[in-house]
């Protein structure tokens, strides 16, 4: 590669190996591709599955039974397929609403009676994953986010997971009802929305069959949220997501921080995070490595860094590893001997002894190519080290391109971002969408800025 006359000579990183079901004996069994390994040999860790796909009569115009029922036996018959050979089952049960758009109702005795119902339905159906249809082009985005930003806090006080579908669902179920040729489009969107409800019922679709070098890798994004809720004008504080996942990149457990918008408060809310995740997640895990990584899209102060090291090496006797994640970059690759231009996954190339371009979408002979334009790389960058830059930065990048296998929102197409960061976004964009008395009542407080989901801390509730 080569940039206004500076050349560089690139890497390929091996193919992402993915690890399935273990048989009775044995290792995990491995495949390239998650969906095809997912059906060969079932998920990682399989669960029984239990749905509520509740009927809203407010939108049955939009939604006939007869679709309602196919979409359920769909599901039912994709979930059956990856979940058989584990011996696990699904349970799909039904029940109808009156509204759903009317959870977030100015007329609050309607909504308080909405919620009631809705709680009602859901105690009788306690650890099913709730199936609704939210028919987000009727309703626009605003409201659509309101009402999706308002159930998943009551699912989070309350104590149950939705999964919302929009009309792309219902079409493709139409699509199968009338026996229409299917694409391969179609049979994704049914796919995934079942991925999507395997996790949230608590199963493991898959893991990285090889590990990572660290005992944890630790998540971190934020966002500014504007609040008017004093006379004197608007107040600005930080919302921010510390999501943790194990060696073998499966997502575990999220913790939340709220600070105010100065940088003290910032740097104070992380340290109260990171440190409760260091006294509480690491005493439990089986230590191999005895490293820890930290990755986020914003760069941090390196006196902190060394702060947080020294506590985490005196107290644990473990190392760290610091690694931004950037997407904003002015750099563009292309393989001129193939017809796509598209470089292959994996290829990275050392733009110093502390940061590097690593391509983590773009041609791969494991999978078909699913049309997401030419790839642009990321850029990762060593913030900090205990066990010196350069060594890091090779362990960070084996890592960041693993980690974009590890998304269980879909089965089609790599993360840029490494899945950890990715997470983290989400779950930083659903506080923005929240009102504040619903995350009063979703999260409880503990110590100054750090705060936990009333249920479901385990459960990844966002994807």
């Amino acid at each position: 590669m080569s940039i206004e006359g500076l050349t560089l000579k690139g890497y390929n990183l091996p193919l992402i190996q993915l690890a399935f079901r273990k048989p009775p004996y044995g290792k995990e069994q491995a495949h390239y591709d998650p969906l095809v390994g997912l059906r060969m040999y079932g998920p990682y860790k399989a669960v029984n599955v239990n749905i509520l796909h509740i009927k809203i009569k407010q939108w049955s115009d939009e939604l006939s039974s007869e679709i309602f029922e196919a979409l359920s036996n769909l599901i039912s018959n994709i979930l059956d397929e990856y979940l058989k050979k584990a011996g696990a089952r699904v349970k799909i049960e039904d029940e109808e609403l009156d509204s759903l758009k009317d959870i977030i109702s100015e007329d609050h005795d309607l909504q308080k009676r909405i919620v009631g119902d809705l709680e009602s339905i859901v105690n009788r159906h306690k650890d099913s994953v709730i199936l609704a249809y939210l028919p987000r082009h009727k309703l626009g985005s605003h409201i659509s986010e309101k009402i999706y930003a308002k159930i998943k806090a009551l699912g989070l006080q309350i104590g149950f997971i939705t999964q919302l579908y929009s009309k792309k669902v219902v079409d493709a179920t139409k699509k199968h009802v009338k026996k229409e040729e299917d694409s391969e489009s179609y049979g994704a969107i049914l796919r995934n929305i079942s991925l999507n409800i395997l996790a949230k019922a608590g199963g493991i679709p898959w893991a990285l069959y090889n590990e990572l070098e660290y005992d944890i890798v630790i998540g971190l994004s934020w966002s500014l949220k504007k609040l008017y809720e004093y006379s004197t004008g608007p107040a600005v504080k930080y919302y921010g997501v510390v999501h943790t996942f194990s060696r073998i990149g499966v997502w575990e457990a999220f913790k939340a921080f709220i600070c105010g918008s100065k940088e003290k408060f910032l740097l104070d809310a992380l340290w109260e995070s990171l440190n409760y995740i260091i006294k509480t997640d690491l005493p439990r895990r089986e230590i191999k490595y005895r490293r820890v990584l930290i990755m986020t899209r914003e760069r941090l102060k390196s006196e902190y860094l060394e702060s947080l090291s020294k506590h985490l090496k005196d107290e644990y006797g473990y190392s760290l590893d610091v690694a931004m994640v950037s997407t904003h970059i002015p750099v563009r690759m292309y393989d001129l001997s193939v017809n796509t231009y598209l470089v292959p996954s994996g290829l990275y190339f050392f733009e110093s002894e502390e940061s590097a371009y690593i391509v983590t979408t773009g041609r791969r002979r494991d999978v078909k190519y699913t049309g997401i334009g030419v790839p642009k790389p990321v850029r990762v960058s060593v913030l900090y080290s205990s066990d010196g830059k350069f060594e890091a930065l090779r362990r960070t990048l084996k890592a960041t391109y693993a980690l974009t296998a590890m998304n269980w929102r879909s089965f089609w197409g790599s993360l840029r971002l490494p899945t950890p960061i990715h997470y983290s976004k989400l779950v930083a964009r659903s506080f923005l969408l929240m009102e504040e008395v619903d995350i009063k009542n979703a999260f409880v407080k503990h110590g100054d800025y750090l705060y936990k989901p009333q249920k479901y801390e385990d459960r990844p509730w966002f994807i």
